[in-house]
């Protein structure tokens, strides 16, 4: 048996996340962005291999990501080599600086990120009484856009608002494109897990609970190309 039959296999046969993730981690070194801090926050190897999978198979051009970090590097870099942008939402402004400056350092085509800090704000979507991103920020930057992939991981989550990002997913939703891919990171823990499942059912989606702890929602009978 080939090597490469072989990874294909402990792919698909339900190898444990530890495997998952190094394998993951030795593809994305190709991805050239250099030595980024990979912290217990931030998303897993796995799951981002299926990121930048989804950009490039299925050719996603224009992003959103809510919560920012490593993930804003490797997918900024990979959409960055196909003429694609990324837009980052980001509650803490010093982070977001932070952000920006691995970006740069990465070496990144110009205009292919974009930044943006929104604040913590009572939200009327909200469970719980959780604050959420302001809503006027968020429609006055994004205006008419429209985005093919979306990543939700953030606003940052604890365990007195674990489901402090429920409203992403009706705010999101008029902003995503009909042929849409929408990830939400943290799928592992049961607020995620919750909201996930709920954003599916209204939106008309299908959930798949993937590698690396992350759930992807896209349209049911899309017509996307195999990404695992």
């Amino acid at each position: 048996m080939q090597l490469s039959e072989r990874i294909h296999r402990l792919w698909s046969g339900g190898m444990s996340s530890a495997w998952q993730d190094l394998l993951a981690t030795m593809h994305l070194q190709s991805v050239g962005v250099g030595y980024q801090p990979w912290t217990s926050s931030a998303v897993r190897p796995a799951a981002m291999r299926l990121l930048l999978n989804e950009i490039i198979v299925n050719q996603r051009r224009s992003v959103v990501e809510l919560g920012g970090g490593i993930s804003t590097v490797f997918m900024a870099k990979t959409l960055s080599d196909r003429g694609g942008t990324l837009l980052t939402v980001e509650e803490d402004a010093d982070w977001l600086a932070q952000v920006g400056e691995m970006v740069r350092l990465a070496n990144i085509g110009p205009g292919t990120w974009q930044g943006l800090h929104a604040a913590m704000a009572p939200c009327s979507t909200s469970v719980g009484g959780s604050q959420w991103y302001e809503e006027d920020t968020l429609n006055g930057a994004l205006g008419n856009r429209k985005f093919d992939m979306c990543l939700v991981d953030g606003p940052c989550a604890t365990v007195h608002n674990v489901l402090c990002r429920f409203p992403a997913g009706a705010f999101i939703a008029n902003y995503l494109s009909e042929d849409y891919a929408l990830f939400v990171d943290d799928v592992d823990r049961a607020g995620e897990l919750r909201i996930a499942r709920s954003w599916a059912k209204d939106m008309g989606g299908t959930l798949r609970i993937e590698q690396g702890g992350i759930g992807l929602i896209h349209p049911v009978g899309s017509t996307r190309f195999n990404i695992y």
